[in-house]
C-alpha cells in the first residue's frame, strides 16, 4: 500500500505540462490502435475479394476471378498486406474466334485455351504483396514486396490488329498528361516468382512462338522511379529455358544461372547458359556460354563528362554502363566494355571489345559436329580483333557512331584433307569510319 501511495504522489508533482502531453501521446496511441482494429476487421475477405473486383473491372475486358483475398494492417504497420489465393484472367474464346484459323499449326498456339469456350491470358496460384501506408499517404509508393506463385502468361498475336493482350485496358494518356506528370514515385524492394512460372508467345502475323519457364526468380534491394541510377540489389534466376521458333529457324536457350549482386558501383553479373541453333541448313549442336562482368544504370554526366557541352549532357535519363564483360562461346572469348545514354532519338555510345588468339583449330573442331566439310580443314592460325566504336547512334538521320576495327592473324599454316601441300594465310587488316 506504501508502494502504491508513493507512485501515485510521484505522478502528482510531475508538471502540468508533461501530464498533458502523456495523456495526448497515450490517447493517440490508443485513437490509432482503435482505428487499425477498426480497419481490420472491416477489410474481411469477402468485403477485400469486392474491392478487387471493383477496382479491376475499369482495367480488364474479360473475366477476373480471384480466391480467397486476406489483408492485415495490424500486423506489418506501417505496412498493409494484402494477399490473394488463385488469381486468373479470362476472356471468352468468341472474343478473337474469327482468327481460329490464323497461325494454325504454330506451337503453343493452343495453350490457354480452355475447353469449355473460356481462354486465359493469365493465372496465378498464390499473389501477395503490401506497401507502406504512411508514405503512400505523401505519394509516396513504396512497395516492399510482390510475391508470385506459379505465374503463368499466355499471349497470342492473332494479326497486325488483335491480340489477347486486348483485354487489359490501358487509360491512353493525354499528350498534356504526357509531357507535364512526371513519373510516380514508386519504389521496390523484393520480388519473387516461385512455382516454375512460365509464359507462351505466339505471333501469326511472323508467324513465330516462344516459350519461356524458369524455376524461380528472386530480387532483393531497391529499385526506385525517382532515382533509377541509385537503383541497386541482387538478383537471381534459376534453370530458364527459352524456346524460341520462326519460319527461318528454332533457338533453344537454357540459362542453369544468371546473378546479379550489388557491388560498391555495379552489380556484378554471372550468367551459365546453353544454346542450340537450328535453320534449314544448320543444325548448330549444343554449346556453352557464359559471361561475367559488371553492368548497372549510372548517371549520364559521368558517361557523357568528357563531350562537348550541349552534346547530350543536360539529359535527365540514366545511363547504362557494362565493364570488364567477359564472354566465352564456345571456343570463342570475347572481352569488353561500354556505356550508353539514350536521349530520345538518339543514343550515345562508347564500347570496345577484343577477341585476343583466337585458335581457329579449336573452333573448326567445334563446328565440325554440325558442318561436316568443316573437317577437311585444319590449321594453327590464331586470330586476334580490336574493335571500338564511339559516337551518337540516330536511325532517323542514317548516323551511327565512328568506328574502328583491326584484325589480325599471323602466317599459319592451312592443311585440306587429300591435298598433300600445304597453304599459308596472314592478316593485317585496319578499317575505321567518320575520318
Amino acid at each position: 500500500m506504501a508502494q502504491n501511495r508513493e507512485i501515485k504522489e510521484k505522478r502528482a508533482r510531475r508538471p502540468l505540462w508533461e501530464r498533458i502531453i502523456r495523456g495526448v501521446v497515450f490517447s493517440f496511441a490508443g485513437l490509432l490502435v482503435l482505428a487499425l482494429v477498426a480497419v481490420q476487421v472491416a477489410m474481411r475477405p469477402s468485403v477485400m475479394k469486392a474491392a478487387v473486383d471493383r477496382f479491376a473491372a475499369p482495367f480488364i475486358d474479360g473475366n477476373l476471378h480471384v480466391g480467397k483475398v486476406k489483408a492485415s494492417v495490424i500486423k506489418r504497420f506501417p505496412k498493409a498486406s494484402v494477399s490473394i489465393d488463385t488469381l486468373v484472367i479470362t476472356y471468352p474464346h468468341e472474343k478473337f474466334a474469327r482468327w481460329d484459323s490464323a497461325g494454325t499449326g504454330i506451337p503453343f498456339r493452343s495453350e490457354g485455351c480452355g475447353a469449355g469456350g473460356t481462354d486465359t491470358l493469365v493465372s496465378a496460384v498464390k499473389a501477395e504483396a503490401d506497401i507502406n501506408i504512411l508514405k503512400a499517404l505523401k505519394g509516396k509508393f513504396h512497395i516492399g514486396r510482390v510475391l508470385l506463385e506459379g505465374p503463368r502468361v499466355f499471349i497470342h498475336v492473332f494479326d497486325s490488329t488483335a491480340s489477347n493482350l486486348q483485354v487489359i485496358k490501358i487509360p491512353q494518356p493525354s499528350e498534356k498528361d504526357t509531357l507535364s506528370s512526371p513519373l510516380p514515385d514508386i519504389s521496390l524492394s523484393h520480388i519473387a516468382l516461385s512455382g516454375s512460372p512460365f509464359a507462351v508467345f505466339t505471333d501469326a502475323v511472323s508467324p513465330m512462338a516462344g516459350r519461356l519457364s524458369m524455376d524461380g526468380l528472386s530480387f532483393k534491394g531497391k529499385v526506385s522511379t525517382s532515382d533509377l541510377p541509385s537503383s541497386k540489389g541482387d538478383l537471381r534466376l534459376d534453370s530458364l529455358r527459352l524456346d524460341a521458333l520462326s519460319s527461318a529457324g528454332a533457338v533453344f536457350l537454357g540459362v542453369d544461372l544468371l546473378s546479379l549482386n550489388q557491388g560498391r558501383r555495379l552489380m556484378d553479373a554471372v550468367l551459365k547458359s546453353r544454346v542450340r541453333l537450328e535453320t534449314e541448313s544448320l543444325d548448330l549442336k549444343e554449346f556453352p556460354v557464359t559471361l561475367t562482368g559488371k553492368v548497372g544504370a549510372v548517371p549520364a554526366e559521368d558517361i557523357l563528362k568528357d563531350r562537348p557541352k550541349g552534346a547530350g549532357r543536360h539529359s535527365s535519363r540514366p545511363g547504362i554502363s557494362a565493364q570488364d564483360l567477359d564472354l566465352k562461346v564456345a571456343a570463342i572469348e570475347l572481352k569488353g566494355s561500354g556505356d550508353a545514354v539514350f536521349l530520345g532519338d538518339s543514343a550515345y555510345i562508347k564500347a570496345g571489345a577484343s577477341v585476343d588468339k583466337c585458335k581457329v583449330g579449336e573452333l573448326i573442331t567445334f563446328l565440325g559436329g554440325s558442318i561436316p566439310s568443316l573437317k577437311k580443314f585444319s590449321t594453327d592460325a590464331v586470330v586476334s580483333l580490336d574493335a571500338a566504336c564511339e559516337g551518337f547512334l540516330n536511325p532517323s538521320r542514317n548516323s551511327l557512331p565512328d568506328m574502328k576495327l583491326s584484325l589480325k592473324a599471323p602466317r599459319s599454316a592451312i592443311s585440306f584433307l587429300g591435298v598433300e601441300e600445304k597453304g599459308w594465310m596472314s592478316l593485317d587488316i585496319e578499317a575505321a569510319s567518320g575520318e
